[in-house]
Order: C-alpha cells, then sequence, then structure tokens
C-alpha cells in the first residue's frame, strides 16, 4: 500500500480570542481586536463574549478587518438586538464557510459550529471540509476558586468573596450566612490581615464543577462531533472557563494557587477521553515551563496616559489559569490531515497576581507572547494561536 504522492501542504492559523464585551471596555476596542487579528494572520478565528452592544459586532469587525486589506467570512447565528442571550460566541474563517449553526444555547453556555472549505481556488478535487467549533462554557460555579480559598459563586458556595473557615454555604439560609458574615468581615478592623482559607476536598470540588453545567455542555459538542462525516477533521477553539486536566498536575501542585490539589478536570477531560488533542499542551506537555496563562490578562488602550487595567476577580490568592484551549482532531481516512505546528500567546504578558501587576516574561517560564510589555491590549484574557500543518491527501491510500 503506498501513500498518494500528491500531497499538498497548507499552514492553518487557528486564533481563540475571547474580545471582553466586544472591546468595550477599553478606548478603541473594536480597532485593536481589528489589529490583533490582522497581526497574528489568522485563518480561522473563534470570537467569544460577543455581546453586540453597539450593534452586530460580527459585522462591524468584518468591516474594520476589511478597510485593512482582509476579507473575512462569517456571520453571527444569534439575534444581535438580544445583546449575546441567544448567542455569544461566533467564527471568522479567510476560506468560505458552507454551514453555520448554534448547536447548543443554555444561559451562560454556547457552541456554534461552522463548516469550512479549505480547498483552493485552483483545486479540482473533492473539497476539503474542516469542522470549527467555537465555546464559551458558564462562568459560576468557578470551582478552581475552591482551592484557591475563594467562593465559586454556586449553590454550595455562594457569592465570590473569601470561604468561611472551609464550609460550604448551600441553601437559602447559608446565602443569608454568607452575606451577614461578608458584611462583618469587611467592617472588622482585622480585614486586611484576613487570608483566603483553601477548599481542597476533590470529591465537593467535582460536585461543584458539575453543577456549572460545563461538562454537560462539552458532551453535547463531542455528540455532535459524532455525527459528521468520518473523514471531517475538527479544530475545537473557545474560552472553557475552567482549567485543564492536563494543567493541574503533581508538579503543578504549589504553583498558581494550586495549593497542593491535583485533579482532573471535567470538561476537558471528557475531550481528551474522545480523542480530541489539546494543542498547546500537545507542542509543550509540561506546564511547569509552559503553563500558558490566559486569565488574567492585564488590558490597556492606546496612548501614553493610558494605564493597564486591573482585570483580576480575586485580591489575596493567585487566580492565574489556562482557561482558552484550542483542540484538535483528525479523522483516520481524512483527506485533509492535521498537524499542531507551532503556539504562543497572543496578548501581553503582563498579568495580574494577589492584585499586583506581574511581567511573566521575566518569570521562569518559557510561554512565547506577541505582544510586549506595555502595548496596547482589549481584553482581560489573553488569546491562544495555534498553526497548524495541513496536509492534503495525507492519509488516502492506493
Amino acid at each position: 500500500m503506498a501513500t498518494d504522492p500528491l500531497l499538498r501542504r497548507k499552514k492553518l492559523r487557528a486564533l481563540q480570542f475571547n474580545v471582553w464585551l466586544d472591546g468595550a471596555r477599553v478606548r478603541d476596542g473594536l480597532s485593536l481586536i481589528a489589529n490583533a487579528i490582522i497581526d497574528s494572520e489568522a485563518d480561522v478565528v473563534s470570537l467569544v463574549e460577543v455581546k453586540n452592544l453597539k450593534g452586530d459586532f460580527v459585522e462591524r469587525l468584518k468591516r474594520k478587518l476589511k478597510e485593512r486589506g482582509v476579507l473575512y467570512y462569517g456571520t453571527f447565528q444569534g439575534n444581535p438586538r438580544k445583546f449575546g442571550l441567544d448567542a455569544d460566541t461566533a467564527i471568522l474563517s479567510r476560506f468560505p464557510i458552507t454551514e453555520e449553526s448554534v448547536i447548543y444555547r443554555t444561559r451562560e453556555n454556547c457552541i456554534v459550529r461552522s463548516l469550512i472549505d479549505l480547498s483552493s481556488d485552483d483545486d479540482n478535487s473533492t473539497p476539503h471540509i474542516l469542522a470549527v467549533y467555537s465555546v464559551h462554557l458558564e462562568y459560576r460555579c468557578y470551582s478552581c476558586y475552591l482551592p484557591r480559598g475563594y467562593n465559586s459563586y454556586s449553590n454550595q458556595f455562594p457569592g465570590w468573596g473569601m470561604i468561611r473557615n472551609g464550609k460550604s454555604r448551600s441553601g437559602w439560609l447559608g446565602t443569608v450566612m454568607f452575606w451577614l458574615e461578608t458584611v462583618v468581615m469587611f467592617l472588622a478592623r482585622n480585614y486586611r490581615d484576613i487570608e483566603p482559607q483553601p477548599m481542597t476536598d476533590a470529591e465537593l470540588i467535582q460536585q461543584d464543577n458539575i453543577e456549572s453545567t460545563r461538562p454537560e455542555a462539552i458532551r453535547h459538542l463531542i455528540d455532535d462531533a459524532g455525527t459528521l462525516e468520518e473523514n471531517i477533521p475538527i479544530i475545537v477553539m473557545g474560552d472553557f472557563n475552567e482549567p485543564s486536566t492536563l494543567d493541574w498536575t503533581e508538579s503543578m501542585s504549589h504553583i498558581a494557587g494550586h495549593n497542593g490539589l491535583v485533579y482532573k478536570w471535567d470538561t476537558t477531560e471528557l475531550l481528551d477521553q474522545s480523542g480530541f488533542i489539546d494543542a498547546y499542551r500537545h507542542l509543550y506537555p509540561d506546564p511547569v515551563t509552559h503553563p500558558g496563562f490566559t486569565w488574567p490578562s492585564a488590558a490597556q488602550g492606546p496612548g501614553e496616559r493610558e494605564m493597564p487595567k486591573r482585570t483580576n476577580w480575586i485580591k489575596r490568592a493567585d487566580e492565574r489559569d489556562r482557561l482558552d484551549y484550542i483542540f484538535f482532531k483528525d479523522t483516520k481516512n481524512s483527506g485533509c490531515e492535521l498537524k499542531a505546528a507551532d503556539a504562543w500567546l497572543v496578548g501581553t504578558p503582563v498579568t495580574l497576581v494577589r492584585d499586583e501587576f506581574v511581567d511573566e516574561s521575566k518569570l521562569l517560564f518559557q510561554d512565547k507572547y506577541s505582544y510586549g510589555v506595555g502595548s496596547p491590549w482589549p481584553s482581560d484574557h489573553r488569546a491562544v494561536m495555534t498553526v497548524f500543518e495541513t496536509i492534503f491527501g495525507a492519509t488516502r491510500q492506493k
């Protein structure tokens, strides 16, 4: 059996980008988002946190990109007048899109899928279809705050304040007690001396995380991917609002506020078990040298007088995590093989740790960043770029 010698290779750049409420939190945010996409030379873009605060964000962004001489396909699949309530993700592509649809939507979970034709204009063979998913998952029940000593905004741990004595506060009475204690704590003279109390019970953390419905949402994606034709490769991009099963390992157990916890996070574990490959961790398997933190990122508008914005949600713990991902999955008999060739973080190396700005490029981490310190950046997340090598005809045999 010989492999087809007529192999055609292309580079495909995929960008996952949380645009933080359409870039509205930073001056000239729309232009900064367009600049980041153009600078990255992305072929396919997943846009997350699309709220259409000033009209159809996707159309506004496409016009801005076209003014810069770059044409992208893609439409917003919800009603732009609903401010992201029926969809808040979108996909842009420099290749023609043959199909777009919302495959799953709840109050805070949204999954959109596009089928993209990668065939060249001069390619007379069968079209090479790529399936791309854009994912934004529930931000509440943010269970990775529990080992950091903060509540997750769930039924068991309501609000975002510090955990009291390691106890859950389920039910209405627990919620009332939580807020009473919060008021007392803020009025206390020794408030600044109070430190978070980590909760590292893996069983409670899993219960809390499952309550988020993030794992349930990703099961819908996995089921939908199973309905595609078997020769279609898949890229999944998104802000999962949940850490990676490959990041909270023994080697990371005392880094970035993990406080000794080793845990297989449920949502990415489901993708891993279903054959999806985490591109960043595939290229950089050691989370100690390449943590790839995407949250939180300092945001900053253009101009010398612009100061970086504090985007962190908690002040007395290290909340850095990799929440934004690009996964991929090949099919055995596909006419288009995907290989992850390179990956880096798109954005500034400046983050926040315990409410202090930190330049991660000066630490021992070896992650690559596309922007320097002080560069304008429109989001509270870093974006993620993966360069794929697409090999057409690679798996056809004769």
